[in-house]
């Protein structure tokens, strides 16, 4: 519908553009210093262990053993190719990631004809991103979240872009991007589906087309999709990993890992999400969500963000496992929302003539009433912006105040809480390296795999991940297979330093162990301490 924008609105459309890329200027060197000095989760800590020793010989599946399929491994393999072996590389890497998604938003904001939306996304985001914490940003769900955005900032931009025709490369490009995402989450296939259905769906102010146009557009996007999917089956089968792939990614989920609760009660732990930890974003993007559909009817974009947020949520309901990093897609759903409804709330507020479900006939009075309604919303949504987003910049404010504190300027905040200090892993590391020649190998027994990372030392066997030993059961198919070449790695790859969990010496000490963490209890047996802190014991060869 057509608004006669004010005055006020002219000159806004003038200054916002300019306002808002000075300000994503400004605050970018500042959120990537913080981002760059948050402490990885155990999980990214990992992909980037793995990632580096992939590039030493030990391909993936075959030579690693990973649940996951290998999306996130290749990012942090990129990653780790163009850093090198550093406790900020994929943060770094991820900090790129995250600007080229939030640049993918604006896109597909703009072209969904919200032109004042774009930038406040562009400030918003990275804001929201950077400061959701070390087992949020950066996890496996939220990387993937970014893809999609992007996917859906091609999927609607030939259409609804000043009314060209479709091209069927941004649908290849798009199932290319949601195939990566699938890579790395494999539980937003949901996505795929929901964006075929929408190629069929005719919306208002759209120009009509033809069955067959649409028919082409779901061919391309299938293409992309099964090319980038066929791309890392190739990958995997070069290394002759396909059955690994098989045995790990699915088998060993489900005979072993599956959770047996039932999924009802995620629904409160998703309600105390949006209730306590997001609270002003989630109300906020309710308010933006009925103001962009009151302002534009039901759009394409709307339902693209919406399938989006809905992909996050099928996929935390599907893993059962109740992380809250699981609803991954969440954030910047929400944060398109609150973007966009800022956008029509401004435009009701500082418009004349046609504004929703008033028409000019309604007279000057609804129309006087209209608009001071919808001031005082958006007054409210923006004072709530504000004050969340003001908490957040807080956030990023103490990273710098606590710098001066520290006697290095440029440390990760490891606050000796669920990881160890950073002196400790300095202390560590040094002692790896000088205890050792580079083509030996260390047992990362724990969760701190940053530590044989950073050391830049092989592991001992391909089960890398030791905490996966906790669980290996005969329910396993491969159990006893797997026990026999935990068996023999101590004797081909002996290593010189056992980097050991104090909550796993525990497990150790008090017998509650399973059969394959008791053989490499057994092969350590003869190790001598060198080294204790609050949260692990180096252990060194005889």
């Amino acid at each position: 519908m057509a608004i006669h924008m004010s005055p006020i609105a002219v000159r806004l459309d003038k200054i916002l553009p300019i306002a808002g890329f000075a300000l994503w200027v400004l605050l970018l060197p500042v959120l990537l210093v913080s981002y760059l000095l948050l402490p990885v989760s155990p999980d990214q800590a990992l992909f980037d262990y793995m990632a580096w020793a992939k590039l030493q010989g030990d391909p993936y599946y075959a030579g690693l053993v990973e649940q996951n399929w290998p999306g996130k491994m290749y990012l942090h393999e990129w990653a780790v190719r163009l850093f090198g072996a550093k406790f900020w590389t994929w943060r770094a890497f991820d900090f790129v990631l995250m600007q080229v998604a939030t640049m993918g938003g604006a896109i597909l904001l703009w072209r969904a004809g919200l032109a004042w939306a774009p930038w406040i996304f562009v400030v918003l985001y990275p804001l929201l991103y950077v400061t959701t914490g070390g087992w949020f940003a950066g996890q496996r769900d939220i990387v993937a979240a970014g893809l999609l955005i992007i996917a859906a900032a091609l999927v609607i931009g030939p259409r609804q872009a000043r009314g060209r025709p479709n091209a069927l490369w941004s649908a290849l490009l798009a199932g290319g991007l949601i195939a990566a995402s699938v890579l790395v989450r494999p539980t937003y296939l949901s996505y795929l589906s929901g964006v075929i259905v929408l190629e069929f769906l005719k919306f208002p102010n759209e120009p009509e087309r033809p069955l067959s146009r649409s028919l082409s557009r779901v061919g391309a996007l299938i293409i992309g999709f099964a090319a980038v999917i066929l791309l890392a089956v190739g990958d995997t089968w070069m290394n002759d990993a396909l059955d690994d792939f098989y045995r790990q990614t699915l088998l060993f989920n489900i005979e072993v890992y599956p959770v047996s609760e039932g999924r009802v009660r995620l629904i409160s732990d998703l309600v105390a999400w949006l209730m306590q930890s997001w609270h002003w974003v989630s109300l906020c993007a309710g308010f933006g969500l009925l103001a962009w559909f009151y302002r534009d009817g039901l759009t394409r974009a709307q339902i693209l963000i919406i399938g989006l947020a809905a992909t996050g949520i099928v996929s935390f309901l599907a893993q059962n496992k109740g992380f809250g990093y699981h609803l991954g897609t969440l954030p910047p759903a929400t944060a398109l929302f609150v973007a966009a409804g800022l956008d029509a709330l401004a435009r009701c507020s500082f418009g004349a003539g046609d504004h929703g479900a008033f028409p000019a006939t309604a007279g000057a009075v609804l129309g006087r009433c209209h608009r001071l309604v919808c001031l005082a919303l958006f007054v409210v949504t923006l004072g709530l912006v504000a004050l969340g987003a003001s908490t957040r910049a807080l956030q990023v404010a103490g990273t710098f105040g606590a710098l001066k504190t520290e006697s290095a300027w440029f440390e990760p905040r490891y606050d000796g809480y669920y990881r160890p200090y950073w002196v400790d892993v300095e202390r560590v590391v040094a002692a790896i390296r000088a205890g050792s020649n580079p083509d030996e190998y260390v047992l990362q027994w724990g969760r701190y795999f940053e530590i044989p990372y950073l050391a830049e030392r092989r592991p001992v066997f391909r089960f890398v991940s030791t905490p996966a030993l906790s669980i290996l059961s005969e329910r396993f198919s491969y159990h006893d297979e797997w026990l026999d070449e935990i068996a023999r790695a101590f004797e081909q790859r002996p290593p010189v330093f056992v980097v050991l969990d104090v909550r796993q010496e525990e497990r150790i000490v008090l017998g509650n162990i399973t059969p394959a963490e008791q053989i490499v209890a057994d092969a350590v047996s003869g190790f001598s301490e060198v080294m204790r802190t609050q949260h692990l014991v180096l252990l060194e060869a005889p």
